[in-house]
């Protein structure tokens, strides 16, 4: 059984941090410009150890919405296309079409009463 409540700790330390905000900011930015070199090594040397990995997730293909697929570090291109701003406002025009067919039915409900 632990010796302290580790919720007791967790929110003193939140918040040491909200009082103390721009300090801890300011002693963050100081460490990682002193240790940057150590940084970029470490993340070339995880780039290297993972490759395959990172490979394997940015040549994902993703089915969108309106219906072509793309690869995943090709996200930002598909979003922006013609092809896929059209597409997309046909399938919310679609998917709408049941609300506005409903609406129209009631509307004529009530004219007829």
């Amino acid at each position: 059984m632990p010796l302290f409540n580790l919720n007791i700790v967790y929110m003193y330390n939140k918040r040491y941090y909200e009082l103390n905000k721009e300090m801890c900011n300011n002693y963050k930015k100081k460490y990682y410009l002193k240790h940057r070199e150590k940084y970029i090594k470490m993340a070339k040397q995880y780039a290297i150890d993972h490759k395959d990995e990172i490979n394997e997730q940015r040549n994902q293909i993703i089915e969108c919405i309106c219906g072509l697929t793309y690869k995943q570090c090709r996200r930002t291109r598909h979003i922006q296309s013609k092809k896929h701003k059209i597409r997309e406002l046909q399938a919310v025009y679609d998917g709408l079409q049941p609300i506005f067919k409903r609406a129209r039915d009631g509307l004529e409900f009530v004219k007829k009463l």
